[in-house]
């Protein structure tokens, strides 16, 4: 008996032995792919070889597999592995269930992309791919070649599984940027009684993440507990994420999970500015977020953050399976500003659509120490100005870098931000508010206004991300120039100002937004104080000019520094490839006017100006010319009196022959009147003496 039954198992090993040297495995690839497409609609591809070994147990092998991309525009294969290795027990094949003793996959690799159109070639697999789970698999495959079937049961379990050297290729096609996932490494053991243990890494950019993931056992085909840890390590590199994140997860009723994930000091290479407050979130930011999960729903029934020291979040939301809709609110408080937000994302469509709503009632910015401040931006100024000539001469004031606007492609959306209240140093705004739209690709800002300085703003624009075209309509309406920041100090100093524009150029790039820059602007202001030449004066100098030296000290008129009052200021600019010409600026005051005409060019930085300044009490002289010429920032003034001074000389030169006619004619009347009265002197003495013998009698 024990001789027949040790006959007997040592035929059974030569059997198994040798059955794997006799039966093609290969000659199944067709009808077992043929059974995975029609099962979950998914196209395996197999260019290796299919290799089988029974001994000590069932082990297969699979070389050169690819999950084929069902989308066309792609040229790489969705998935591609070099080699599938695994292990089948063998007393669940008695019971017609498979059960994998372990597993590994060398060299797998993912491609996915993204499209300019904002799709990407996994939603090909998630929205066709239908894994049949309600009809049982066929229970015979035949072999179109040997006419052999298969006759199997498939139950998976997986006892232990790893993955060696896989990778992540992700491509966005409409800024050509690729980020790679590589080195990824899992090992771990999976047991739906017993519950599972993986630990894995990998690395992108630089940054090395770990990942652990436990597992209890499992019910109703889920596990009842779930503890992961990612760490992100960049301590080699900057400009990367660094820190731990945490899940912990219960199943407190079937399928309905209360979970937690958190993080006790992430650090992330960004920062922004609130009010007088850099937020850096390399400081470290602490969050947790609580939810309860099921199949139909997300609920974040509370998310806490604190980034730095003083900026906090907090909010709640849902995220609903059936209908791919999440809505919910988020507070933002800070020591410069509190913000409450409402929001509904509908990602049902082909992209995202958001509707946001974000109102702050008040938003304070003021620097601490306003001296030091000032010193500050006076320093920064100067280099600036120095920078900014460097650029001018080497033709590099522009910035050729490309402006990303890829944001506006991935997503649509309608929002509004209202601020009540914003002091921001000295400028000080109310009732501000931004409605902007989203929609493929184009930008759409509804309103954009504010009051301030007694005075408002109002503004529509519209931006193409296809086209990278900007045009804008801006009404700056009845401002108060004496309550504008910066006024202090400068020749301005009051008046109530009124610009409009209509403009359009490229967003490309800052270059191409100023070389492509056109439109019209107007300018109006009234009643206003200019501190300018005092022409006060110099009509005072000009009445009392009565010699050349008069004349050669009425320049110094200009360099008196006096108030001007004028009117109005008036102007046109029409602006082609961003240079802004004028032949009509005209500032009108009780002495006398100003009109202007020349051309701002920003392109190169300069600007060049004529202006003709007349005096109304003397509308017959020539007029005086200003030329303003040079570097916008920094420009040079010349005054032309020549023509002025050339009128005056002649002037004054008729005036002195005038005089010395008259001086002439006056010699020659008294000398007429003086021989005359001798004449008449003679004439009378003769009457007199011939009557005075009779007067007198002849004695």
């Amino acid at each position: 008996m024990i001789k027949r039954i040790s006959l007997t198992l040592l035929s059974l090993l030569c059997i198994l032995f040798i059955i794997p040297f006799f039966i093609d495995v290969n000659s199944y690839k067709i009808p077992l792919l043929a059974l995975v497409k029609e099962q979950t609609g998914i196209s395996i591809r197999i260019d290796g070889d299919v290799k089988l070994s029974l001994l000590p147990m069932p082990h297969l092998n699979i070389t050169d597999v690819a999950v084929e991309n069902k989308t066309k525009n792609s040229s790489n294969d969705f998935v591609q592995l070099k080699k599938i290795s695994l292990s089948i027990k063998w007393l669940p094949l008695l019971k017609k269930s498979f059960h994998i003793h372990d597993i590994e996959l060398t060299e797998p690799t993912i491609f996915i992309d993204k499209y300019a159109d904002g799709t990407i070639n996994t939603t090909a697999f998630t929205e066709d791919s239908h894994l049949k789970t309600t009809a049982p698999l066929p229970q015979k495959v035949e072999n179109p070649e040997t006419s052999s079937t298969i006759n199997q049961t498939i139950k998976l379990s997986v006892a232990k599984g790893k993955i060696t050297n896989g990778a992540v290729h992700y491509t966005d096609h409409a800024t050509q940027k690729k980020t790679i996932i590589k080195e990824i490494n899992i090992d771990g053991d999976f047991n739906s009684t017993k519950g599972f243990d993986l630990k894995g890494r990998a690395i992108s950019a630089d940054t090395a993440a770990t990942i652990s993931v436990k597992g209890s056992v499992f019910s109703k085909g889920l596990p009842n507990i779930i503890e992961a840890t990612l760490h992100l390590d960049s301590a080699n590199t900057t400009n990367h994420v660094n820190g731990t994140l945490t899940l912990n997860a219960t199943q407190k009723e079937e399928g309905i999970f209360t979970s937690t994930i958190a993080s006790n000091a992430l650090k992330i290479p960004f920062k922004i500015t609130l009010g007088d407050q850099i937020i850096n979130f390399e400081d470290g930011v602490k969050f947790s977020t609580n939810l309860i999960t099921n199949d139909k729903k997300i609920d974040v029934i509370g998310f806490k953050a604190l980034i730095g020291a003083d900026l906090a979040l907090s909010g709640k939301g849902t995220f609903a399976f059936n209908t791919k809709k999440a809505y919910g609110s988020i507070v933002v408080s800070s020591k410069g500003m509190n913000a409450t937000s409402k929001f509904d994302v509908d990602l049902s469509k082909d992209k995202p659509f958001i509707t946001a709503t974000v109102h702050i009632p008040s938003f304070t910015h003021t620097h601490k120490n306003t001296a030091k401040r000032d010193k500050a931006l006076s320093h920064r100024d100067q280099k600036a100005v120095e920078s900014n000539e460097q650029k001018t001469t080497n033709g590099e004031r522009w910035s050729k870098d490309l402006i990303d606007l890829s944001a506006l492609k991935t997503v649509n959306g309608d929002f509004l931000i209202a601020i009540d209240k914003i002091l921001y140093d000295d400028v000080k705004l109310t009732q501000t508010r931004l409605s902007f739209k989203i929609f493929d690709g184009i930008a759409t800002i509804a309103d954009l206004s504010t009051k301030t300085c007694e005075g408002s703003l109002n503004s529509t624009a519209i931006i193409n991300s296809k086209t990278n075209h900007m045009s804008m309509k801006a009404l700056v309406k009845d401002i108060n120039i004496a309550e504008l920041p910066g006024v202090k100090g400068s020749p301005l100093k009051g008046g109530r100002l009124t610009i409009s524009t209509d403009i359009a150029s490229l967003v490309s790039s800052m270059h191409n937004l100023v070389n492509n820059l056109s439109g019209i602007m107007k300018i109006n202001m009234t009643d206003g104080v200019i501190e300018g030449f005092d022409i006060k004066q110099f009509v005072t100098d000009l009445k009392q000019t009565k010699d050349i030296a008069g004349i050669t000290k009425l320049k110094a008129s200009f360099d008196r520094k006096a108030d001007m009052h004028f009117n109005k200021i008036h102007g046109d600019f029409k602006i082609i490839n961003g240079v802004a010409q004028t032949t009509n600026v005209e500032l009108n005051s009780h002495e006398g006017s100003v009109i202007s005409r020349g051309s701002v060019d920003l392109p190169h930085w300069t600007i060049n100006m004529a202006s003709q300044i007349r005096i109304h009490q003397f509308n017959n002289i020539p007029y005086i010319m200003t030329y303003t010429k040079g570097a916008i920032n920094q420009p040079d003034f010349s005054i032309d009196m020549s023509q002025l001074q050339e009128f005056l000389l002649k002037a004054l030169a008729n005036q002195l022959v005038n005089r010395a006619k008259d001086n002439v004619k006056s010699q020659i009347k008294e000398r007429v009147q003086e021989k005359a009265k001798e004449k008449a002197g003679s004439e009378l003495a003769k009457k007199l003496g011939g009557l005075l013998p009779g007067l007198l009698g002849n004695h």
